[in-house]
């Protein structure tokens, strides 16, 4: 489902999805997007949050950790994946493909990344 930003406010009163992507050509609009779920995330209980940053030098199994990593007083877990260049080249699309198949249970994931072109 693609949502408007105007439509978001309304959405996160509702139980959240497993998986959001933020994207966008006004970095200002996608930053508080990202602010709006993040604590529409706190107020439905994901009270863990792990943040990853996609370099060029990323490894993606660090996704697959992030995301099998149980709290020891089993909270439920935010994973706030940031592309900065939009583009996870072959190994990260494989990746993703493969994180996306199988979504960990009490774990919302959140996709930052700039405009998508054609070729995203």
């Amino acid at each position: 489902m693609q949502l408007r930003p105007e439509q978001l406010s309304a959405h996160l009163e509702k139980p959240l999805q497993p998986l959001y992507v933020l994207h966008g050509d006004d970095p200002l609009l996608t930053i508080e997007a990202g602010d709006l779920l993040r604590a529409a995330a706190r107020r439905q209980g994901f009270d863990e949050r792990s943040v990853l940053v996609v370099t060029p030098t990323f490894r993606w199994e660090e996704l697959f950790h992030a995301a099998g990593n149980l709290s020891l007083f089993g909270g439920r877990t935010l994973i706030d994946l940031r592309m900065p260049t939009g583009k996870p080249g072959r190994d990260g699309a494989e990746a993703l493909q493969r994180y996306c198949k199988s979504l960990p249970a009490d774990t919302l994931t959140l996709i930052t990344l700039p405009e998508m072109d054609w070729r995203a």
